[in-house]
């Protein structure tokens, strides 16, 4: 992947495929249960967009935060951009401030 990118990235994501491949690390490290699952996707001429859920549990430190032992699950969507039949340039967006809340970082609306 020549331009991989997070719109939004993760604190302490570095650039870049291998800043990906280590915040995907770093969560399955976290939650152990991670399971990604594609929701819907749309191919259009170069570009493909997939929604996308992931659950897990959370047994380990994340972007700071200590193990709770809660489930969550967090949506988001990821555009990617093909050439030659190869992803040339990845954006993901993730429901961050969602998880968050679902570890209690920041209190859910109306708490």
């Amino acid at each position: 992947m020549g331009g991989c990118r997070r719109a939004g990235p993760l604190p302490g994501q570095g650039p870049g495929l291998e800043g990906l491949k280590d915040i995907l690390r770093q969560m399955r490290a976290a939650f152990p249960d991670l399971d990604f699952s594609i929701k819907e996707q749309i191919a259009e001429g170069e570009k493909v967009v997939s929604r996308f859920e992931w659950t897990g549990t959370h047994k380990q430190e994340f972007l700071g935060v200590p193990a709770t032992g809660w489930p969550v699950r967090v949506w988001g969507v990821v555009i990617d951009r093909l050439e030659g039949g190869r992803i040339k340039d990845t954006r993901i967006i993730m429901d961050t401030l969602g998880l968050m809340m679902q570890l209690r970082v920041f209190p859910p609306p109306g708490a």
